[in-house]
């Protein structure tokens, strides 16, 4: 039977390992190709430690971007964001986008947003006088209700 040996892997194996993960091979297999391509190391009581400590690390920065992102959720959530729009007669001339409410949000509160974080009523511009309900995606599970505000301007 073969001699086994774990090593930790630095790069990404394509339907196999993932960067960083401890795995069980076949002494040749790492000696003769992981290893020598640099595609691992072997795993030592160091490397190992260095593991630990990068593991903690990363889990902190995690925890820290989680409560930040309920920070911004408090402090946008039911805030009122108002905007004007130019008509003549019956016909509105453009609208209210997703870049409009970003560059709204990013001078009032200094947080900045990408479009696809952005989700409109209808998910199409805004064009019509009154209030509407918009949300924005902080992160995969955090998403804060706003209101935009919308009055006429006659031209």
């Amino acid at each position: 039977m073969a001699d086994k040996i774990n090593v930790v892997l630095t790069t990404r194996i394509a339907n196999l390992w993932k960067e960083g993960e401890l795995v069980e091979v076949s002494r040749t297999q790492a000696k003769n190709y992981l290893i020598p391509k640099w595609l691992a190391k072997e795993a030592t009581s160091q490397i190992m430690k260095e593991m630990e400590e990068k593991k903690k690390i990363d889990q902190n920065r995690v925890r820290m971007q989680l409560q930040d992102s309920y920070k911004i959720q408090e402090i946008l959530s039911n805030q009122v964001i108002e905007f004007t729009l130019k008509w003549s007669g019956k016909k509105v001339f453009w609208g209210i986008n997703e870049h409009d409410i970003i560059e709204r949000i990013k001078k009032k509160y200094g947080y900045t947003f990408e479009r696809h974080d952005i989700k409109l009523p209808n998910d199409k511009h805004i064009k019509e006088i009154g209030e509407h309900n918009i949300y924005i995606h902080i992160t995969r599970d955090t998403v804060a209700k706003m209101r935009i505000q919308v009055e006429m301007d006659t031209i």
